[in-house]
């Protein structure tokens, strides 16, 4: 849906989302808007002028109460507005400035598609959030190796090695560490943009970005270590100490640079995410989910609790 009193935009848009195949409506003002998304709920995108009749509160409002609501961006006459930009950036899914470039328009909305393919559901999205939740899961997990490490007298189960291999690889090396990629990313990117690139900066020292880089790597050579000690394991040839040893140096070292990043480079780096950070870490999260299976965490995370059950 397009929303704009000037008819000449509403065409202009309406062009751009046909040769992008979309099916196109259009509204003049917001009450027209409020009135055809009743009637036409499946509604993908809307772009709507800010300064539209009856004002863009009313479409804001009419949208948000309705969960799964469709992504909204808004059409800003005033770039040096900032007061009201930041307030509009809010209320929206993205933003987009007058006068209309047809290039852009087409960015937004393959944005736009990214976010809807990859399971955006209108709700706010917390960057940090999600990375603390699966830092629950990852303790969650090395503690159940530790209780596993603590049983091992002789000969392991073969399922039960597998299993921890499958779960470290997974959840922490496949999913978790490429998401805290994106997120380093981005949140270096804006922190660079503001601050500059001076690496004696208190933010970098503030944020421990040295530490937590130098724990990445570390994490790398203890993660196949552990994996070298389980196939020795597999094939008969480990001792049960350097399993144990393994196992202990994998999960101490895990827990010690989860609890780095909450105490320092998460909190700092929460001030640097701004709404279209949050647009991009979504559709990047999404992506990783989806590359190893939208239901793994769910199904990981069931099995884990069977296994701390009988542990």
């Amino acid at each position: 849906m397009v929303a704009d009193e000037n008819r000449a935009s509403r065409i202009l848009l309406a062009n751009i989302f046909k040769l992008k195949n979309y099916e196109v409506m259009d509204a003049k003002d917001s009450g027209e808007v409020v009135d055809l998304y009743k009637e036409n709920q499946d509604t993908d995108v809307i772009l709507a002028s800010s300064t539209l009749p009856k004002g863009i509160d009313t479409v804001v409002n009419s949208l948000h109460g309705d969960k799964g609501h469709p992504y909204l961006i808004i059409m800003v006459e005033n770039r040096n507005n900032g007061t009201n930009i930041d307030h509009l950036k809010i209320m929206s899914d993205d933003i987009v400035f007058k006068p209309l470039v047809s290039e852009i328009i087409e960015s937004k909305l393959e944005l736009a598609r990214e976010e809807i393919k990859n399971g955006f559901n209108g709700e706010d999205f917390d960057p940090i959030e999600e990375l603390i939740r699966e830092h629950r899961l990852m303790e969650r997990t090395v503690n159940t190796y530790q209780k596993i490490a603590s049983k091992i007298n002789g000969d392991v189960d073969k399922i039960i090695l597998a299993w921890m291999n499958d779960a470290a690889l997974t959840i922490e090396r496949r999913l978790h560490h490429r998401k805290e990629r994106h997120f380093m990313v981005n949140f270096l990117e804006k922190a660079i943009s503001l601050e500059g690139e001076n690496p004696d900066d208190k933010l970098f020292n503030r944020a421990s970005l040295k530490s937590v880089e130098e724990e990445h790597e570390i994490i790398d050579k203890i993660f196949k270590k552990l994996q070298y000690e389980i196939l020795r394991q597999v094939k008969g040839q480990s001792n049960c100490g350097s399993l144990k040893q393994a196992i202990n140096d994998y999960a101490e070292i895990l827990k010690d640079h989860i609890n780095r990043e909450e105490r320092f480079l998460l909190p700092a780096s929460r001030k640097y995410i701004d709404q279209e950070m949050k647009k991009r870490l979504r559709v990047e999260f999404n992506k990783e989910e989806k590359r190893i299976g939208k239901d793994t965490l769910n199904k990981f995370e069931h099995l884990l609790s069977r296994v701390e059950e009988v542990l």
